[in-house]
């Protein structure tokens, strides 16, 4: 169902913000949407989304930190609206 990829969505950006930094955790960066898995993990229910973005100028980015990321389906998944999303 989720492997309807828009043509722009390499182009999209979606909003990032680390939630595990106290020096930066209000600051939104912006990420490069690179893949989203076309199966759900059956035990979550979730998709895994690949980002990436530069390292942030100011900031002690490391592996591992937790984020927070804002993604509007819209902009990534083709024929969005032939689909319903039931949240469970």
């Amino acid at each position: 169902m989720l492997s309807h990829l828009n043509a722009e969505a390499a182009l999209y950006k979606p909003a990032v913000t680390f939630t595990s930094s106290s020096t930066h955790k209000d600051q939104v960066y912006s990420a490069i949407f690179i893949e989203m898995e076309q199966t759900s993990n059956p035990k979550s229910r979730s998709y895994n989304v690949t980002l990436t973005m530069d390292n942030p100028k100011g900031a002690n980015v490391v592996s591992g930190m937790t984020t927070n990321v804002k993604i509007d389906l819209g902009q990534v998944l083709g024929g969005l609206n032939e689909y319903a999303f039931v949240p469970v």
